[in-house]
């Protein structure tokens, strides 16, 4: 085992105090002492080092426990930003945020099936846009894109709606921009949005299924993202659930991504008005080809039966791939995401029952199924968090 370079010791030190500031403030130099096992002398050095560069400061005093009131050392979550782009939807949206992901300024462009080089300047366009709000050092970039992506290299293996095969974003960003530059598949990165400021922070395994125009799943294990040997992991949308289901983009048929996303649900109605007309007044539009997902939105919440029908179904499938994966990892807490889970609020006790149903009981009887409070952000706040543990190890 190699022994440690005086460097990598000073680095290992600057975290643990750090760290100890950003999940404990307000908090004393003695204290992270005592936490983090380091020398009170070794604490002051790094501690003033920390102030010089803006990331802590003193904010007051402690009460006393016999001598001196300690001092009180606090987090400046201003002393740098974090850039988080999000590729998945119908336009690109990117958020500046400080270092607790509080977004500053936001975004978008819309996009139109693209070609390759088209999108990449939108996605240059964004990031130039989002860089005039800067109001102090920008730490790093962070990218939420959709298809298969090799994240340990930068590549963005395969995404269809965009156009790319094998782009080397990260490396191309870099370049543009001599800063940091970090990548994950879309819905990984919502799973760390949860992790690093959700509802769900630091909580060690945690799924989020993301439901939107396509469905995939994020993994948190042990406190780490999971990608996967092939950087593949959380495709569940092209699991085969419905035996002789719809055709699926992939090729195969009954694809969960067939009965449960926003294109299955347009699909579905559209398909259905043309057949009853007088649907259409229901839904306040004057032609098929203008239902749009606010509308069917709408009619859920008007407790329309017809909407029901459908999100039972979906539901009942949703439940197959949770059981799924409840049984193979064994986590207690399943977030849905994206644009389309709002539609699940009231099918949520209905979905946790089936999946207790078609789970081993001394697993599923824990597992919690919740909607995200995050929203349309997600992805972006996610892209951010992506910087915060790479850059500083924070999350």
């Amino acid at each position: 085992m190699k022994k440690a370079t005086q460097l990598q010791i000073k680095e290992h030190n600057r975290t643990l105090v750090l760290r100890t500031i950003y999940n404990s403030e307000p908090v004393s130099r003695s204290a992270i002492a005592k936490r983090t096992l380091l020398t009170k002398t070794t604490v002051s050095e790094v501690v003033a080092d920390l102030i010089e560069e803006g990331f802590t400061n003193e904010i007051g005093h402690g009460p006393s426990s016999g001598g001196p009131r300690p001092v009180l050392l606090g987090f400046r979550p201003e002393a740098r930003t974090l850039l988080g782009v999000d590729l998945a939807n119908d336009e690109f949206r990117g958020s500046l945020m400080d270092l607790r992901g509080k977004i500053l300024a936001s975004e978008a462009i819309p996009i139109n099936n693209p070609d390759g080089d088209t999108a990449l300047e939108k996605v240059y366009a964004l990031i130039d846009k989002l860089k005039t709000h800067e109001s102090s050092p920008l730490l790093g970039i962070g990218i939420g894109s959709p298809g298969l992506i090799n994240a340990s290299e930068g590549i963005v293996r395969n995404a269809v709606n965009l156009d790319w095969t094998d782009l080397p974003l990260v490396q191309l960003l870099e370049q543009r921009y001599q800063i940091p530059v970090y990548i994950a598949n879309d819905t990984q990165v919502a799973a760390m949005a949860e992790y690093s400021f959700g509802d769900h922070v630091n909580i060690e395994n945690l799924a989020v299924i993301k439901i939107g125009i396509g469905l995939s799943g994020g993994f948190i294990i042990n406190g780490k993202l999971f990608h996967g040997d092939g950087h593949g992991a959380g495709e569940i949308g092209h699991i085969v659930v419905a035996e002789n289901g719809p055709r699926c983009r992939c090729g195969n048929a009954g694809c969960l991504e067939t009965v449960v996303s926003s294109q299955a649900l347009l699909n579905h109605f559209t398909a259905y008005a043309d057949r009853h007309p007088e649907y259409l007044e229901i839904l306040h539009v004057k032609q098929a080809g203008d239902i749009r997902i606010r509308h069917l939105y709408q009619a859920c919440l008007n407790d329309d039966p017809v909407i029901a029908d459908f999100m039972k179904n979906a539901s009942h499938y949703l439940s197959i791939s949770i059981s799924h994966l409840v049984g193979i990892l064994n986590i207690e807490t399943v977030v849905l995401a994206g644009m389309l889970s709002k539609f699940f609020a009231p099918y949520l006790e209905d979905i946790a029952e089936e999946v207790r149903q078609r789970s081993l009981s001394a697993l599923s009887s824990k597992t919690r199924i919740v909607l995200s409070t995050l929203g349309e952000d997600i992805v972006t706040r996610g892209a951010g968090s992506l910087v915060l543990k790479n850059e500083l190890e924070l999350v």
